[in-house]
């Protein structure tokens, strides 16, 4: 192959004498193959031979080199063959096939070389920093079921965001920071037409900036801004005493955080004593009029100040008689009817899902542990595989109120509709432990908004009129139709979870059948 790329003697015979003939002409023969031209035949093979003086390359001794001893056997040349990525390119080529580049280059496992083929973009991806840190999350990503043309993407802004945000090692981002590196990636990028509207640019900022985000986030590099409002500091000492103290559950701590953030935010006190019964009139009158809170809802918001200013108290905050000025709302027992789905409209909605496929499989699960067991929807949610044993057929639950431990037998159509949702449906590559997941990636945990837009979606489509559309109607539901079947009070305060008889005797108000035994009776010797 070396005669008929070259005509002089001389250069013919520097060739031949080199090392590595025998590869070097395969792999010649191999470019020619593919239609180049001879001339550019020869420069390879001058490239070639460059690369084995270079980096003193023997049939004996079996080395692997790396990306940086080629790229600095490119650096040490005062004469190039070929422009520079091609000389690399080259390079890289001829020792991959002959097995003399490092494993971390041609490895097919390793995630890089799996999502790019060609040998220059491998080059790029492998040459810039932070390459274990890069293909970690680009693993991570891969384990909960992404598409490759998605991991492709989230490579290619790590690489953006190296340049923008300067990442030579592992170091702490700020949000402002990143904010910034959009900014800029959005200018660099303004002729793409994905940012030519105002909608567009907004998304395609969004997603730039999710991507990078969620990556920094992952190494441990990302700091949260902090949010600031008044009073942060108690706050989130009264809210660490609920915690530690008083035991509450983090839905809890999530649900009394929001608020006092909102009230702080809403009145702004500069210190705890400038707050007077005047100031929670003025709030609770904001959350009455404007954001139309029912008297229950204000009782609520009442019941958190309370307690928050009740710790303050006791802690010396100058609030001492705040705690007796807040009145609630007078709130009867049991003065509402629960808000339930009739048992029958139930019963047409699992039907018409029993014989779905696809997403609905999962759907229809979801809404049998719903409707059957009566579970609140964190608890659906929540549920792990290793809560399931199949062995005795029994669920292993944890209430969300309280916390407490509760075991229910696994009914055969509950059984069958999950195990054929693991079978057919569910995304089991990533081992994620919860039972049901997304359904499309990332397959992470279902959230409970989306089974609270499957049940409102299910119900408003059956044209019931309902005061509320949520899952929990379909857990009153299950209690109604239970407490009209001739079930007591107690059998149903144990499957829904109730400490208290009182919490489940509103539904003795829906007991038709015990009502209009009631209504029959003859009651003329009774007036």
């Amino acid at each position: 192959m070396i005669e008929k790329v070259f005509k002089e003697k001389w250069c013919i015979q520097k060739h031949l004498d080199a090392p590595m003939l025998k590869e070097r002409e395969s792999f010649l023969e191999m470019v020619s193959h593919r239609g180049v031209k001879m001339h550019h035949v020869g420069r390879v093979a001058n490239v070639l031979l460059l690369i084995v003086e270079r980096l003193k390359i023997t049939e004996g001794v079996q080395i692997k080199y790396s990306l940086n001893d080629v790229q600095d056997a490119l650096l040490s040349c005062t004469r190039k063959p070929l422009p520079d990525n091609t000389f690399v390119c080259v390079a890289v080529d001829w020792l991959s096939s002959i097995g003399r580049m490092e494993d971390t280059f041609v490895d097919q496992q390793f995630i890089i070389n799996r999502l790019f083929t060609s040998t220059r973009i491998r080059i790029r991806y492998h040459s810039l920093p932070l390459l274990k840190e890069r293909a970690s999350y680009l693993d991570h990503c891969a384990q909960t079921g992404m598409a490759p043309y998605t991991l492709q993407d989230i490579a290619i802004n790590q690489l953006y965001a190296i340049e923008l945000l300067h990442l030579e090692k592992p170091r702490t981002i700020m949000e402002e920071e990143l904010q910034d590196a959009a900014e800029r990636w959005m200018k660099s990028n303004k002729n793409d037409r994905a940012s030519k509207c105002v909608a567009n640019y907004r998304v395609v900022k969004r997603n730039f900036l999710t991507s990078i985000r969620n990556w920094i986030a992952y190494m441990g590099w990302y700091v949260r801004p902090q949010e600031d409002y008044p009073q942060k500091e108690k706050v989130q000492d009264y809210l660490h005493w609920m915690e530690e103290e008083k035991g509450c559950s983090q839905i809890t701590i999530q649900g009394r955080l929001s608020l006092l953030r909102h009230f702080m935010k809403t009145m702004r006190p500069v210190k705890m004593d400038s707050i007077t019964p005047q100031t929670i009139d003025e709030y609770l009158a904001i959350r009455k009029e404007k954001d139309g809170y029912s008297r229950r809802s204000i009782s609520f918001v009442c019941t958190t100040l309370r307690s928050f200013f009740r710790y303050g108290a006791s802690k010396g905050w100058n609030c001492e008689g705040l705690v007796a000025s807040i009145k609630s709302p007078r709130i009867y027992h049991n003065e509402d009817l629960p808000s339930f789905t009739p048992w029958g409209t139930i019963q047409g909605i699992l039907s018409g899902k029993s014989h779905g496929n696809g997403i609905a499989i999962r759907d229809y699960a979801v809404l049998l542990l719903l409707s059957v067991y009566g579970m609140r929807v964190s608890e659906v949610t929540g549920l792990k595989l290793k809560d399931l044993d199949w062995h005795n057929e029994q669920i292993y639950l944890r209430r969300a109120k309280g916390c407490r431990p509760q075991v229910f037998p696994i009914l055969p159509v509950v059984g069958d509709a999950i195990i054929k949702y693991i079978k057919q449906f569910r995304y089991n590559e990533n081992h994620c432990e919860y039972v049901f997941l997304r359904s499309f990636a990332p397959y992470g945990k279902l959230s409970n908004a989306a089974v609270y837009r499957l049940v409102c979606r299910e119900l408003k489509a059956t044209g019931v009129k309902l005061r509320h559309y949520g899952p929990h109607s379909l857990r009153h539901g299950r209690a109604t139709q239970l407490i009209n079947s001739g079930h007591s009070l107690k059998e149903i305060a144990d499957i829904l979870g109730h400490v208290r008889l009182n919490t489940t005797s509103i539904y003795a108000k829906v007991n038709l059948t015990s009502l209009r035994g009631v209504a029959e009776m003859n009651w003329e010797g009774l007036v």
